[in-house]
């Protein structure tokens, strides 16, 4: 079998604990002072183990980046949506002080109408507004529209977010319930129908992390204070590949 580096260096560090047991401590530190005998071969081991982890981490701070403005972005329209809509804030404010009294990560699953919010917010403004594809060998649609392999093909996620062929005719309506079922869970929607963080082998592997960000900013906002839309603030979105609030979003604030 061929050899791996990190599981030769786990051994390694087990052999030099056990023997760390059986020598004198004045003994063993002297040698991992001067880097000889079995403790030369430890630190070995520790500096793989470091190495291993720094790419760990680096590979999670660099996810948590990439998330940074598409998270903001669609925290910015949920905030928007939320101050047009005051009875959905009011309702996520006594869910999140009924099951979630005090704030624990561990409690974000059971917000279920405020997870409903999160979900109607990035289909109707979707962070990344549109995709393209190209198909690998010719292909038909299944509209019929016959594509080649140097076709690219544009998907708006935007645009099939307000199809009211796929959501009904209330598909332009801000409204959470939609993805709760008659027994109160959450409803699954098909990764290609609910498009938001792409589907299939390319999906964004920072959903789960995109929800946990914005549910929990969002519970501790709503649970202490009142948005509201300064009066006479225009929202256009920027035509761009983030779709972003122009002018970012103005609001008054209100402890409560």
């Amino acid at each position: 079998m061929p050899k791996v580096e990190f599981g030769d260096a786990v051994d390694g560090v087990s052999d030099r604990v056990f023997y760390r047991h059986v020598k004198p401590v004045f003994l063993w530190r002297l040698q991992y002072w001067i880097g000889v005998g079995l403790e030369k071969r430890l630190k070995r081991g520790l500096a793989v183990f470091d190495q291993l982890l720094e790419k760990i981490i680096t590979a999670k701070r660099e996810e948590i980046k990439m998330a940074r403005d598409t998270t903001s972005s669609a925290l910015t329209w949920f905030f928007w949506l939320l101050s047009k809509n005051p009875e959905a804030m009011n309702k996520i404010r006594q869910e999140v002080n009924k099951k979630m009294p005090r704030f624990d990560p561990a409690d974000l699953d059971k917000l279920v109408y405020l997870h409903g919010a999160v979900c109607e917010t990035l289909r109707l403004y979707p962070p990344v507004p549109f995709n393209h594809k190209s198909p690998a060998k010719p292909d038909v649609l299944p509209s019929g529209h016959k594509v080649d392999e140097n076709w690219k093909i544009v998907i708006s996620m935007y645009a099939l977010g307000r199809m009211k062929s796929v959501w009904g005719d209330d598909a332009e309506d801000f409204r959470p319930e939609r993805w709760i079922s008659y027994s109160g869970r959450l409803k699954h929607e098909p990764s290609y129908k609910f498009l938001a963080f792409n589907a299939g082998p390319r999906a964004c592997l920072g959903k789960k992390l995109t929800f946990l960000q914005m549910k929990t900013v969002a519970a501790e906002i709503i649970r202490n204070y009142d948005i509201k839309v300064v009066e006479g603030h225009k929202t256009e979105p920027v035509p761009s590949v983030l779709f972003r609030m122009q002018h970012g979003l103005k609001v008054n604030i209100t402890k409560i």
